[in-house]
Parts: C-alpha cells; structure tokens; sequence
C-alpha cells in the first residue's frame, strides 16, 4: 500500500512510524520474533482498545477499500486528497461554502476550491447550482453549489436509506 521498495532503510522507516504511534497511543505492538503483531487503540489517545464505532456515532467516516485498490492515494494531489477526507464526512448531498473552510476545517479557502475542481475534473464530484433566498442581496438571491460524491465514493440520498431501512 505504501508503495516503497523493500529495503532495510524502507524497514527502517516503518518501524520508526509503528515506533511513533506507540508512543502517542494510538496502537500497541508485542514481538514475536522478528514479526511486529499490531494492535489498534481508540484514536482519541487514550490507550483504550479499539471499539468498532457504531451507526449510532456522529463524526467519522469510512475511507472505500477503492481509495487504495484503485489507486486514488497516487491520483489524487494533496488538496483532492483533503477535500475527499472533508466531502467523505458530509451527508451524501452536502453544500461545502469555501470562505468558511479555514474555521471549519483547517486548510485554505484556495485549497478547498482546487480539490474540488481536482474532483470534479476526475468525475469523483457531481456539482450543481441552486438559488437561495437572500433579501439583503441586490437581486434578492445568491447561488449555492451543491455536491454528492460519485464513482466509487458515491453514497445512497438520506432518503433511500432511511426508507430501505423502514422496507427491512
């Protein structure tokens, strides 16, 4: 997955990197010879086991198998690759207002906005306009974009889901 030759300074690295979540407890590890067993902690840094989260949990999200399998890690620059991670954490429809993307989530109005068009170029996002009331306005109204992730990130409308559930 990470795509490095091996090698003893590719070994090396790794270690270092399973060496560095250990301390910030994010995983336990035991020796068994020369093989590192691995184990997940809750991410908050607790030192807790890892507890699967549950439907019922807000605030995190699934990254697809794809994101790897179809090699979107190497596709993606690093603004699409953020802006995935943010868009994979919204509802499957969503409005992403580019001036708040610094208080909401850490990067650049500009960063936001090249990982969206990023998307967008790859048909990984479905965008389209929709005009919103705003009487303070000099016409009355503004435009809004409004997304849905596509392709191997699509998700199911709120609507489906939530009837599918009822149908079961």
């Amino acid at each position: 997955m990470l795509d490095m030759s091996q090698t003893l300074s590719s070994e090396t690295t790794i270690s270092r990197n399973w060496s560095w979540l250990e301390q910030r407890r994010l995983v336990r590890s035991e020796r068994d010879h020369r093989v590192r067993k691995v184990f997940l902690l809750m991410e908050d840094g607790s030192g807790r086991a890892f507890k699967r989260p549950t439907g019922q949990q807000r605030g995190f999200f699934k990254l697809p198998y794809t994101y790897f399998t179809q090699r979107w890690h190497k596709e993606l620059k690093l603004a699409g690759k953020a802006t995935l991670l943010i868009c994979l954490a919204q509802s499957p429809t969503f409005t992403l207002p580019t001036e708040h993307a610094a208080g909401w989530y850490g990067i650049s109005a500009d960063t936001l906005q090249r990982g969206l068009d990023e998307l967008r170029e790859l048909d990984l996002l479905k965008v389209w306009t929709r005009a919103k009331k705003a009487p303070r306005t000099r016409f009355g109204y503004t435009v809004e974009n409004h997304y849905a992730l596509q392709g191997p990130f699509v998700r199911a409308p709120i609507e489906v889901a939530t009837s599918a559930k009822a149908a079961a």
